[in-house]
């Protein structure tokens, strides 16, 4: 049997699993750059300095941590505010957001220390 809540704010909900899959979608995106940087790397490998092999670990690591964080984050997420559609509230979700935002850009000076030292 249906609960009554969700089938009141069914809009709310499929608003919801969309957002969820957007940021799956995105945590795919986070590892598929650390793959295809970090495949790129090997493959130029006899050009690059040893700082360079070490920084493109980094990125290829941060990478792969930060979508596996991101999915679970997103779960979460998930969970909550569906919980919070059926009660009748809501509460944003900035703290994801934030965090994604520090993490990309930490990644992003890691790749521009690469690049620096690689070449």
């Amino acid at each position: 049997m249906r609960d009554d809540n969700e089938a009141k704010y069914v809009q709310q909900h499929l608003a919801n699993e969309r957002t969820f899959l957007a940021w799956i979608r995105t945590a795919i995106a986070i590892m598929g750059v650390g793959f295809v940087t970090t495949s790129l790397h090997f493959e130029l490998r006899s050009v690059a300095s040893s700082k360079a092999d070490v920084l493109i670990k980094a990125i290829g690591y941060a990478s792969l941590v930060l979508g596996c964080l991101t999915f679970l984050f997103a779960t979460v997420a998930y969970m909550r505010k569906r919980t919070g559609i059926n009660q009748g509230e809501f509460r944003a979700s900035s703290w994801i957001v934030v965090f994604l935002a520090v993490a990309l850009v930490l990644i992003a000076v890691i790749f521009g220390l690469y690049l620096y030292n690689s070449f």
